[in-house]
């Protein structure tokens, strides 16, 4: 694929498999946002890469994205929701048929977002804890922003999972935020080894017992 400029609400493109949530092993284009580093998302290794030049119209892009044959669209990146200009961009990629999800921390709520899908990363409070790294903390949620999500917008809540302690917080913020058993998807941290066997054990039983989807990603 011959590389695209971008408008200047986006840093990156790229198509790749979804491997997270209700659309795992969907291909995608991925709209990388200016907001910060990319939410909690997985996907496969990226199979093209679009490069920026940020004095073109939205309309290249667009051209781009119908270019790639993919039907469904991903937004990420921080917190898109926050993003200028980025309505109109999801607004006219559904003109196209594209099926727009919008990759959101749950930290804010917008009126009327143009979206097929809400997907809500959980920063569980224990996440943080321990591990040593150089990436940003990512944004937590608000309680409130995340009821008037559930109650306004198709969705599907994501919690990236590490240990059996953070059983109770899940159970309590699905609770709380009123959210169908079958909407919410626990996914394990670990890549491998004892670590991922560990976590598979007792997300399996969680969601066993709750009704969650149980949602491992699929190999590298």
């Amino acid at each position: 694929m011959m590389p695209i400029p971008l408008p200047p609400m986006l840093t990156e493109v790229f198509c790749a498999i979804q491997g997270e949530g209700s659309l795992n092993g969907v291909p995608a284009v991925f709209l990388v946002t200016r907001d910060g580093p990319p939410l909690h998302v997985w996907s496969t290794k990226e199979r093209a890469q679009w490069t920026p030049d940020f004095n073109i119209a939205i309309s290249a892009l667009l051209a781009g994205v119908r270019r790639s044959w993919y039907d469904f669209a991903v937004f990420t990146g921080g917190e898109p929701l926050r993003v200028s200009g980025l309505e109109m961009l999801a607004q006219k990629l559904r003109l196209f048929d594209h099926h727009v999800t919008v990759e959101t921390s749950g930290s804010f709520f917008a009126e009327d977002f143009p979206c097929d899908l809400m997907s809500v990363n959980i920063t569980l409070s224990s996440a943080p804890a321990g591990k040593k790294t150089k990436k940003p903390p990512q944004p937590g949620f608000d309680m409130d922003v995340l009821r008037k999500i559930v109650a306004h917008y198709p969705h599907q809540l994501k919690f990236h999972c590490t240990d059996a302690s953070e059983w109770e917080e899940i159970r309590r913020i699905a609770g709380e935020c009123d959210v169908k058993r079958s909407n919410v998807y626990l996914i394990p941290t670990a890549a491998k080894g004892k670590e991922l066997a560990s976590q598979m054990e007792w997300l399996e039983e969680l969601s066993r017992v709750q009704g969650y989807r149980f949602a491992p990603r699929p190999c590298p």
